[in-house]
């Protein structure tokens, strides 16, 4: 099952989800250093440093046209 995991931070939401069987096909977060992190510490680089106000329609197509989205998760600050 896919996800897309907005307020990423360092990647702890999505760590928890991959446990338990999903795959994050983007993770958005605005600060830089816990995206450099998130990518860090995983073997598929799906983190992208953007304000969240930025994800967009287009964006969100572009992400449909390539995968099944099962769910969305956030950690809002």
């Amino acid at each position: 099952m896919k996800i897309i995991d907005l307020f990423s931070g360092v990647g702890g939401l999505s760590q928890g989800f991959e446990w338990n069987g999903f795959e994050p096909v983007v993770a958005i977060d605005f600060w830089d250093d816990a995206i450099k992190t998130y990518n860090h510490n995983r073997k598929d680089k799906v983190g992208i440093s953007m304000d969240v106000t930025q994800f967009n329609d287009e964006l969100l197509t572009n992400i449909l046209k390539e995968h099944k989205i099962d769910g969305i998760i956030g950690g809002p600050p």
